[in-house]
């Protein structure tokens, strides 16, 4: 496997989103989603935290982070140093302390 530098990836990016049947958005969803297919397939775990930057890669680990949301014990997201999403299964979730929700149409 070729490993993309930043700006071949930026390229890459810029080069789907400009085919007329291909958003930014199908782009986050197809990578979040590659990126839990990848540990799920790669790794064994019982809970999951997902650090999300600002930007487009924020939005692919939040869709990392609910595909992989169900098949963990525990599972959360940090956005920025605070958490975004947390999740204790059998147990109510707690509240988010973001001003944000998301929810995944995957």
């Amino acid at each position: 496997m070729r490993i993309l530098t930043t700006d071949e990836v930026r390229q890459s990016e810029r080069e789907a989103s400009d085919r007329r049947d291909m958003s930014t958005l199908v782009l986050m969803q197809r990578a979040g989603s590659a990126a839990a297919q990848f540990c799920l397939a790669h790794f064994t775990f019982d809970s999951v935290c997902v650090v999300c930057g600002r930007g487009n890669n924020g939005g692919t680990g939040m869709v990392a982070a609910e595909s992989l949301r169900p098949l963990a014990a525990k599972s959360g997201v940090l956005g920025d140093s605070k958490p975004v999403f947390q999740s204790n299964h059998g147990r109510p979730p707690k509240p988010p302390r973001a001003a944000f929700s998301f929810r995944s149409t995957l």
